[in-house]
């Protein structure tokens, strides 16, 4: 346990989790000091400025600081820290699945949740952690959604399961170099004991072992089946069935650490073409391992009755028999580039906006050119975004905001067959949040079909 008793504790950040702390920390103190950016009209907030930073700073025995603050510039205060990820583990009791990765956190999340009777979603999802610490009815599992952010830091965080999703280069604005990303994502590993499980996507497994080495039960898994012999039990897709591949390369895992049931390439789930086209292929074979790992049994699960997430390729409504797509979680150039491939038989206008957060957004103009793609573009990279499109000889129109964005939509409708909002980057540059501006989009769409 943290023990924050007679401390003097600061909470920087007073989002989601520095709510959720400031909830958990009065339990404990009342000597609390609440660092934010803007003031709040119910608490008492000191206002972030250099000084008032250094100076909470010094006065504070332990920061608990929200995901995203960059804490490189305060390194001499390091024992002074404490994360979310740390309290939340020091406290839970039952078994925790942690999802991280690039691209599919959300909606693999929210799937395995669905599937696991009795269990709840926090984390990044959108529900802070430390409020499922305190639900009168206790779930049996957590299943979590983190991202580099909130491991970054993380010092004894431990889940039973752990699943890398995928890895790309991301965050660049707030991590130093690509290194110090996936050293985040691998924070999830790092602590668990050998009779925990990770779960890898095949092709990144040399990757992570040159960085970190992973103390558990590793599995992987692959659309297709392996060429070569794997290190590790490996899931993959053959005969429209998801196999687990056993024959491996060196006896890295004992025979006793997997289960007793797999003693051969092995059929776990024969319906592969029944899963409903609500997400990709990678993610159906990532949560399938995960549900068969955690022994759920999978031919007892509806999967054509879970619920996806909002604002991941998320249906609008028809204007004029253009059907509107709003996917306003892809965040990163290849979420957008993984939807537009969902489309690729029809005539699209892809409305890409936001901030790339370091990242280059190039491949995926380049992907959009010799296709029936028409970009529209908005917001603080919208020069950036039609500069490529001119670079790479795509058709682009560009507009100031949303509302003007439409309205260019409304003037060419008829050249497409849909519109898909997926803005490629970062929202902070017009809104509070992904949430937010996959909302505003929403709202606007059903004023301009109603009109």
């Amino acid at each position: 346990m943290i023990n924050l008793k007679n401390k003097r504790v600061g909470i920087w950040g007073l989002g989601i989790v520095g709510t959720s702390v400031l909830s958990y920390v009065k339990k404990h103190t009342t000597d609390i000091q609440i660092l934010d950016k803007k003031q709040h009209e119910k608490l008492h907030v000191i206002i972030q400025t250099p000084q008032s930073v250094q100076a909470f700073l010094e006065h504070n025995d332990i920061i608990i600081p929200s995901p995203g603050i960059s804490l490189l510039a305060y390194q001499n205060y390091a024992h002074k820290f404490v994360h979310e990820l740390d309290i939340f583990s020091s406290h839970i009791d039952t078994p925790t699945i942690a999802i991280t990765g690039t691209l599919g956190k959300t909606t693999i999340t929210s799937f395995i949740q669905q599937c696991i009777p009795h269990s709840v979603a926090a984390g990044n999802i959108g529900y802070a952690m430390l409020n499922a610490l305190e639900l009168p009815n206790k779930p049996q599992t957590v299943v979590l959604e983190l991202s580099s952010y909130q491991l970054q830091y993380a010092k004894n965080f431990a889940p039973d399961i752990a699943l890398l999703t995928n890895f790309y280069p991301n965050h660049l604005d707030h991590h130093a170099t690509i290194e110090e990303y996936l050293s985040a994502k691998c924070q999830m590993f790092l602590h668990q004991r050998s009779n925990q499980i990770a779960i890898i996507p095949y092709e990144l497994i040399n990757q992570i072992e040159a960085t970190i080495t992973i103390p558990s039960l590793v599995y992987l898994f692959s659309v297709t089946k392996p060429t070569d012999t794997p290190k590790y039990p490996t899931f993959y897709i053959e005969n429209n069935c998801l196999m687990i591949f056993k024959k491996l390369l060196d006896p890295v895992v004992k025979p006793q650490e997997i289960r007793n049931d797999i003693t051969k390439d092995t059929i776990i789930f024969n319906s592969i073409d029944q899963l409903p086209n609500t997400t990709f292929l990678q993610n159906w074979v990532a949560i399938l391992a995960t549900l068969y790992l955690y022994k759920i049994p999978l031919h007892s699960v509806s999967f054509a009755a879970l619920l996806q997430p909002e604002h991941r390729i998320e249906f609008v409504g028809n204007f004029h028999n253009v059907a509107i797509y709003n996917d306003s979680k892809s965040t990163v150039w290849q979420a957008t580039q993984t939807a537009l491939q969902r489309f690729l038989d029809k005539k699209i206008a892809v409305i890409v906006g936001g901030l790339s957060k370091g990242t280059d957004r190039s491949p995926l103009i380049e992907f959009c050119k010799d296709k029936n793609i028409t970009v529209f573009t908005f917001g603080g990279e919208a020069d950036k975004i039609s500069d490529l499109c001119t670079q790479y000889q795509v058709p682009c129109a560009q507009a100031t905001d949303l509302s003007h964005i439409l309205d260019l939509f409304k003037s060419q409708y008829k050249n497409f067959d849909i519109l898909l909002f997926s803005p490629a980057g970062a929202s902070f540059d017009l809104f509070k949040n992904f949430e937010d501006r996959g909302t505003q989009f929403k709202a606007l769409v059903k004023e301009m079909i109603k009109a």
